[in-house]
C-alpha cells in the first residue's frame, strides 16, 4: 500500500470515529463552549481563518450542570480531532492526541482550559475544518464524559497566489509589476516563480524562484520582473507566479513598456487579484546520482 492510500485509509477510519462518536456520555461534565484564536491568551471567536502550519489556540469550557461529585465529575484527559475535505477523500486525524490533564476534580461547576495545536496542511485551496473535542473522566482517554463536534468553524487557507500568464523581456520591451498588499497586516514569505515558454520551472539544481520577502500593510512593491528575480534570466517570453503562505489578499498590476528609446513608450497595464491556494510548483531538490 502506498503512502497516499495509507494516509487516506487512516483519515477515513478517523472520520468514521468522528461521525459515529459515542452513543452516550458517561459522566456529568458537559462541553458548553469552544472558541478559537491565533494567539494564546488573545481574543477568542466562534469562527477563524488561519494558515496551515500556524498555531491554533482552542479554548474549551466545561461545566457540571448537574452538580455531580466524585470520580464521574473529574476531567482527567482530553483529545482533539479534525476532519476536512470531501466525503470520498476526507483528511482527518488528531490536532491533539490523548493528553492527560488538567485533572479538574469535583467542587467547581465551570472549568476552562486552552490547548495550542498546529494547523494541518491541506493539499490546496480553502477548507472548512470540523473540530471534535472529547473529554474523559480517567487518564489516557478512558471513560468518555462528553464530546462536541464544531462544524466548519475553522477555515484553513493555504496561501494566496497570482499568476501572470505572459511576460516579455526582449526588443526593448520589459514587464513590470506593482504588488499591492490589501491587508492591514504584513505579507511575509513572498516568492516569485519564473516559468519558461517551454514550461520549464526549474533548472537541474533548483527552482527558478526567488524570495521577495515582506510587504507591509497596504504597501506596494514596484519593479521590473527581471529586477525582482535578481538572477540571470535570458528568456524573452515567459510567465510567472507570485505567492505567499498567509491569508492576506493582494493584487498584482502588470505593466508593459518599451524603454529602448530611453523613454517609457507603449505603456499598458492589467490587474490580477490573488486567489486562495498553494504553490503550483513544489520545491525542486537536486539529487545527484550515486557514485559507483
Amino acid at each position: 500500500m502506498n503512502s497516499r492510500r495509507a494516509f487516506l485509509l487512516v483519515g477515513f477510519i478517523t472520520f468514521l470515529h468522528m461521525l459515529l462518536g459515542s452513543s452516550a456520555a458517561h459522566g456529568c461534565l458537559r462541553i458548553t463552549d469552544v472558541k478559537y484564536s491565533t494567539v494564546a491568551g488573545g481574543s477568542y471567536t466562534d469562527t477563524l481563518t488561519i494558515a496551515p502550519g500556524a498555531t491554533l489556540s482552542i479554548r474549551v469550557k466545561v461545566e457540571d450542570p448537574e452538580g455531580c461529585s466524585g470520580k464521574e465529575d473529574d476531567w482527567q484527559s482530553v483529545d482533539i480531532r479534525y476532519r476536512f475535505g470531501d466525503d470520498l477523500t476526507p483528511m482527518a486525524g488528531y490536532l491533539l492526541p490523548c493528553h492527560n490533564g488538567p485533572d479538574y476534580g469535583g467542587g467547581s461547576s465551570v472549568h476552562t482550559e486552552v490547548f495550542d495545536v498546529v494547523v494541518p496542511e491541506p493539499l490546496h485551496g480553502i477548507y472548512e475544518m470540523d473540530v471534535e473535542v472529547r473529554i474523559y473522566n480517567d487518564p489516557d482517554c478512558v471513560g468518555l464524559d462528553d464530546y462536541l463536534i464544531d462544524h466548519n468553524k475553522v477555515t484553513i487557507q493555504t496561501g494566496q497566489v497570482v499568476q501572470v500568464p505572459y511576460c516579455v523581456s526582449t526588443g526593448g520591451w520589459s514587464t513590470g509589476v506593482a504588488i499591492t498588499n490589501l491587508s492591514e497586516s504584513a505579507m511575509t514569505g513572498l516568492t516569485l516563480d519564473m516559468v519558461k515558454a517551454s514550461g520549464a520551472w526549474h533548472s537541474v539544481v533548483a527552482n527558478y524562484r526567488t524570495v521577495l520577502g515582506t510587504i507591509g500593510p497596504y504597501a506596494q512593491r514596484v519593479d521590473f520582473i527581471d529586477n525582482l528575480y535578481g538572477k540571470t534570466w535570458t528568456e524573452g517570453r515567459f510567465w510567472c507566479e507570485i505567492w505567499h503562505p498567509g491569508i492576506q489578499k493582494f493584487t498584482v498590476t502588470v505593466f508593459l513598456m518599451n524603454v529602448s528609446t530611453g523613454q517609457a513608450e507603449g505603456f499598458g497595464f492589467h490587474p490580477f487579484f490573488s486567489e486562495s491556494r498553494n504553490h503550483t510548483f513544489e520545491e525542486w531538490i537536486f539529487e545527484p546520482l550515486p557514485v559507483k
